[in-house]
């Protein structure tokens, strides 16, 4: 994915991106920018505390929230109310949230869409007009503050929850568990106000080093973006037992001495695969001027994140991985980069793999060529 592209100009990728949308939600463009419950079920949940933005007194795992923190701006929230009519769903919050989105995964054999809800819109281009228990929401708040769930009577939460290849907006009712144990998991997105103050996506991927990544356990009652790479059942562990996570490997009894990434670095990326929403990028090269700076095993990179930079990294004797995600043309892009220095310290080689997940459209398992060249060193 180029980088130039991404951080400086309007990409190819979000034409087309926006094209799909336009077909998918019709008038909804006139508004600003954007961005079910399955399987069988347990025990009921009467519900109390709070989760994202305001914490709870006394955490307990198998008690559904009654409220949820917002954030200025977007929040991937678990709907624990009563369903109701949006507008009725909405209670406190109501006059105060710009719009609603819903990722339905199941849209139409093979493809996902983005559905819209907005008080602002026509009734005749909503794509939904009901909130539904138990269901994962981007929603987008004029202001931080509390979101106090519709009342509801007792209600049930499922065991299991069927995924589709590529993304999927889902609620997590099981207890504390290793993110690894989603079965085909690629990579998985968290916007939580509580975990991340700024409200920026936190990343957690196996191509990642486990000190990079954003979280490694997946909580009761939170949402998550879950990318899968073919269709499966996730059956959730008991919400009220937390299996023990894997022991960390050994650590290396003679490991390489690490070389030194610190400097400024022009990175040139030529994508090589493009996928789904994402077209005519592949062949050309873009560069990008990248700061690295390197304490011990750990990197800190500068340049490739746009928002939120800087990312970070880790040095495996000639070898550094480093990746994150990035706010990108109304979606997300999340990149992995894996880099090698070459014998004479000035020059680096390897590859990207990134995808982008928006309304209108996805590009998963794409990937790119990366080289870079040394400027100067510290």
């Amino acid at each position: 994915m180029p980088l130039t592209r991404r951080l400086d100009s309007i990409p190819l990728r979000r034409s087309i991106a926006l094209l799909v949308m336009a077909a998918g939600l019709a008038a909804g463009l006139w508004l600003a920018s954007a961005a079910g419950t399955e399987g069988a079920a347990s025990v009921p949940h009467s519900g109390t505390g709070s989760i994202g933005g305001a914490p709870q007194a006394e955490p307990n795992v198998c008690n559904l929230p009654t409220s949820h923190g917002l954030d200025a701006g977007n929040t991937d929230v678990g709907y624990f109310g009563a369903t109701l009519p949006v507008d009725e769903a909405l209670t406190n919050v109501a006059g105060t949230i710009d719009r609603v989105w819903f990722h339905d995964r199941f849209a139409a054999p093979g493809t996902q869409a983005w559905k819209f809800w907005s008080p602002r819109a026509p009734a005749a281009i909503l794509d939904f007009t009901e909130l539904t228990f138990g269901r994962a929401y981007f929603v987008f708040s004029e202001t931080a503050q509390t979101w106090d769930f519709a009342p509801r009577g007792p209600l049930t939460e499922p065991t299991s929850v069927e995924l589709v290849a590529g993304d999927n907006n889902v609620v997590y009712y099981g207890g504390p568990a290793p993110a690894a144990a989603i079965p085909a998991v690629s990579h998985i997105w968290r916007l939580d106000a509580a975990a991340n103050p700024q409200a920026e996506w936190g990343l957690w991927s196996a191509s990642l080093p486990a000190s990079v990544r954003a979280f490694d356990t997946l909580d009761f009652a939170d949402a998550y973006f879950i990318n899968v790479t073919a269709p499966t059942t996730w059956e959730f562990p008991p919400c009220d037992v937390a299996p023990p996570l894997p022991p960390p490997p050994p650590p290396d009894p003679d490991p390489a001495p690490l070389v030194d990434f610190s400097g400024e670095w022009t990175f040139t990326v030529t994508v090589t695969i493009e996928t789904g929403a994402c077209s005519g990028e592949a062949g050309v090269p873009y560069s990008q001027p990248v700061t690295i700076v390197q304490e011990e095993s750990t990197l800190t990179i500068s340049g490739l994140g746009g928002a939120n930079d800087p990312w970070v990294g880790e040095v495996t004797d000639r070898t550094a991985v480093f990746g994150g995600t990035r706010p990108e043309d109304g979606g997300l892009t999340t990149a992995v980069f894996t880099m090698t220095m070459a014998a004479n310290g000035q020059s680096l080689t390897g590859d990207e793999a990134w995808s982008w997940t928006g309304p209108g459209g996805t590009c998963p398992n794409s990937a790119s060529d990366v080289t870079a060249v040394r400027v100067s060193s510290p």
